[in-house]
């Protein structure tokens, strides 16, 4: 997503996510996001660009509110979940910004509800009945034969809709 960003003129972009410390998920989005912005050369200052959030609609609204206070500056947001991101679209239209217009924001799991919203919200989609299959075959080769876990990578697709903007001269 962090690539995608970039590509469409975004330099400076907030992130919503879980405390990396309490969340594998949390811990290896924020891990590739910073992975991607250095690669990038993107500024990234966990204070002010990394708001904490659980994965709800109030815990996006009041990390936006945290994002906008301590980098009013961004341009962009990657919400390490939908419903984040959802709540920090309500967050934005309640303090009179525009998505995306003034800032864009982006997801992550492809939720139905993100396709409803308004403006469609641009996510990443998880194959989420693979992930669903490839757990429970795991699970049961541990528990029947013993195996030992097995980390997967599962295809995801990036849904371009329409609450990232490209921004001019890029």
């Amino acid at each position: 997503m962090i690539e995608y960003l970039y590509a469409q003129g975004h330099r400076k972009i907030g992130l919503i996510g879980g405390k990396p410390d309490q969340s594998r998920p949390s811990l290896s989005r924020l891990t590739g996001s910073q992975s991607a912005m250095f690669r990038l050369g993107l500024p990234f200052e966990m204070k002010k660009q990394y708001a904490y959030a659980r994965f709800s609609l109030q815990s996006g609204y009041t990390a936006m509110e945290y994002l906008l206070k301590h980098c009013p500056d961004i341009t962009a947001v990657f919400a390490m979940s939908d419903l984040m991101a959802l709540g920090a679209i309500r967050a934005l239209n309640d303090h009179g910004l525009r998505v995306p217009q003034d800032i864009s924001v982006s997801g992550y799991d492809g939720i139905a509800l993100g396709r409803y919203s308004t403006p469609r919200l641009t996510t990443i989609r998880q194959n989420s009945e693979r992930l669903a299959q490839r757990g429970a075959e795991i699970l049961l080769n541990c528990i029947e034969n013993g195996s030992s876990a097995v980390h997967e990578v599962v295809p995801f697709e990036l849904i371009e809709d329409e609450s990232v903007a490209a921004l001019p001269n890029h």
